[in-house]
């Protein structure tokens, strides 16, 4: 990583012991050691949460392509078609589940217009009600 030889290492632990002294060497290198654990265990969580955020990434990505090839195909749907054939009524035989796309005249749309809407009238009057003869 850093192409140190042999002999650069023995230069720097001549140095060191030195400048350090005999004494104080074994605490100085344990010191630098701990260093190096905790630099080392630093640089694995960081390099283990890039990795789990690429993943997470490569996933948003497949999944917009997904939502995007989904988007294609409705827009592609005509919506005059139904999704799901509708039974004919009276045309099909009795004890035949087949279903066949059912024929709108004007008995049928006559018959969808008198369904009642469906959407919620205002409150009634509920000041009435609670008012105590």
């Amino acid at each position: 990583m850093f192409d140190i030889g042999f002999w650069e290492i023995m230069m720097v632990g001549v140095v060191a012991l030195l400048v350090i002294g005999p004494k104080e060497l074994p605490t100085m290198m344990r010191t630098v050691g701990g260093w190096m654990g905790k630099t080392r265990h630093f640089v694995n969580a960081v390099k283990t949460e890039i990795e789990r955020e690429a993943y997470r990434a490569d996933e948003l990505k497949r999944l917009l392509a997904e939502q995007a090839g989904i988007v294609e195909r409705h827009k592609s749907i005509d919506p005059s078609q139904p999704a799901v054939p509708i039974k004919s009524s009276g045309n099909n035989n009795p004890g035949d589940d087949s279903p066949t796309t059912a024929v709108h005249d004007a008995r049928h749309v006559a018959a969808i217009a008198s369904i009642p809407d469906a959407t919620p009238g205002p409150p009634p009057d509920t000041a009435a009600k609670t008012a105590a003869p």
